[in-house]
């Protein structure tokens, strides 16, 4: 949403590039009159406001409120937006911004990369879940190495640990084999490391080891466990039990400006459950959050 002087500095250029963007994308003039949207808003909208005062076309308090709050401080906004889509809800991420001209366009263009990139996670860790229920009853029985796949997933995301100069400490107990599917084991650990580095602190320590338990009556057989503990801000006891839902974001905005899709626990959840194991979440507020895997060892 761009807001600007009556469309004075605004070029029919920009007014062009705005009609072929995905997103929805209204301009508002000082004077709180809609300049002109895209195809893509009008849907949203129901028709074309142009001309109209922002207040008959947006109607949502929390909406005119960042609206007003941009034309009056010229500072940018974020907030949402609720629509209905025949009977689904659906709910729009909204930013004001009061950027002029080709300012705006760079912005609208940083915008779309980044939703383009949030997408493709999304459809390819959907993908990654039909896949894991597809197999859901099939146990993997190949043995895997799981220090090795700690190792590899290490070597992988270095580049993201360096990122928040992130200290690691490691302790693994080499030589333990279980029967897996080394594939989807590789997707558990990395995904745990990611989620580590996520959400700790910059230059905090991420621990990950790796045991030997001996026997587990649940499993019926010896188990080894695999923990990856950060030292971030932890989360309180009453989300713990919903981590693993779809979609389920203990902070929506932190999640999604750090790249989250809401769908990598429930895919951890699901790939152990295939295998037999157990997943076990851990954490309260400043005390991190500790992430253990329990698997049958090979016999």
């Amino acid at each position: 949403m761009g807001l600007y002087d009556n469309g004075q500095s605004m070029t029919d250029q920009l007014i062009k590039f705005i009609e072929h963007l995905p997103l929805p994308v209204v301009l508002i003039g000082e004077d709180r009159r809609i300049i002109a949207s895209n195809a893509t808003m009008r849907t949203v909208l129901g028709e074309d406001w142009q001309g109209r005062h922002f207040i008959t076309a947006l109607r949502q308090p929390l909406l005119i409120e960042a609206v007003e709050t941009a034309l009056v401080t010229g500072a940018a906004q974020r907030t949402v937006f609720l629509d209905r889509d025949g009977g689904r809800d659906r709910t729009f991420s909204v930013a004001v911004s009061t950027e002029p001209g080709y300012v705006a366009r760079d912005r609208f263009l940083s915008i779309m990369a980044r939703e383009a990139d949030r997408m493709t996670r999304l459809v390819d860790d959907l993908l990654s879940l039909s896949r894991v229920e597809e197999t859901s009853r099939m146990r993997p029985q190949d043995p895997v190495d799981l220090a090795a796949l700690v190792d590899s997933a290490l070597v992988e995301t270095g580049p993201v640990i360096d990122t928040v100069k992130a200290r690691l400490s490691v302790s693994l107990t080499k030589g333990t084999i279980v029967p897996g599917d080394a594939g989807q084991l590789r997707q558990v650990i990395g995904n745990l490391i990611e989620n580590a580095v996520k959400y700790g602190p910059e230059g905090g320590t991420i621990t990950i080891t790796l045991s030997d338990i001996g026997p587990q009556p649940r499993l019926r057989a010896d188990g080894v466990a695999l923990t990856v503990h950060n030292e971030g801000e932890g989360i309180a006891e009453h989300h713990l039990p919903r981590l693993t839902e779809r979609f389920y974001r203990v902070d929506n905005h932190r999640s999604r400006a750090r790249g989250g899709t809401g769908l990598g626990l429930s895919i951890v959840k699901h790939i152990i459950t295939r295998h037999r194991g157990r997943l076990e979440i851990d954490s309260a507020p400043g005390q991190g959050v500790t992430v253990r895997i329990i698997l049958p060892v090979q016999t």
